[in-house]
This record gives C-alpha cells, structure tokens and sequence, in this order.
C-alpha cells in the first residue's frame, strides 16, 4: 500500500474587539458577541460590565455592559410576566388535573 500525504491550507476567523481595535485571542471557543448588538469586545480589558448569561444550554447568551444596563428595567419587567404566566400555568394544570380524577 501507498501512503499518500495530504496537506490542505486551513483558514481561520479573526475577530477584533469593536471599541480597541486589538485581534482578540481565543484557544478553542470563539468569543462571542453581545447577543444584543453583536459587537465584540475583550471581556476584562474593554467590557468589565459585561455579563454572562448560561441558562442551561451550550452557548451562553452574552451580554455586553452597555446592553445588561440598558436591559435592566426590562429584564425586571420579563421576570414578573415570567412569574404571572408560573402561576397561571400551575391554575391550568391543577384544574386540568382536578378534572381528570
């Protein structure tokens, strides 16, 4: 058998910080942008108010300092209707439930 090399040119994704300009450096994962804006931005050194958000999944929602401050009367907002729409879900089922018996 014949052993054949394979050499192939691989690209890669540069991303560059929005407020200095700088290339930002990652090992395995790229950084991400503000899900809001979607700018990006050296998370200590240009965006220190900047905010992480897992909820659960893979990939974090991630929020960049201006967007979290300007967000916050919204997200308090949200989390009320969140915990109206908890409540009346748990109406729905407890009848429904009550009904089956």
């Amino acid at each position: 058998m014949t052993a054949k090399q394979i050499t192939r040119e691989v690209s890669g994704v540069t991303y560059i910080c929005d407020k200095c300009g700088e290339e930002i450096k990652y090992d395995f994962f790229h950084p991400n942008p503000c899900c809001v804006c979607k700018r990006h931005f050296h998370a200590v050194k240009c965006d220190p108010g900047r905010h992480v958000d897992g909820g659960g999944g893979d990939s974090p929602d991630v929020y960049c300092g201006q967007c979290w401050a300007i967000g916050e009367p919204f997200r308090k907002r949200i989390e009320e209707n969140e915990q109206t729409i908890d409540r009346e879900r748990e109406g729905w089922y407890k009848l429904a439930r009550e009904s089956v018996k």
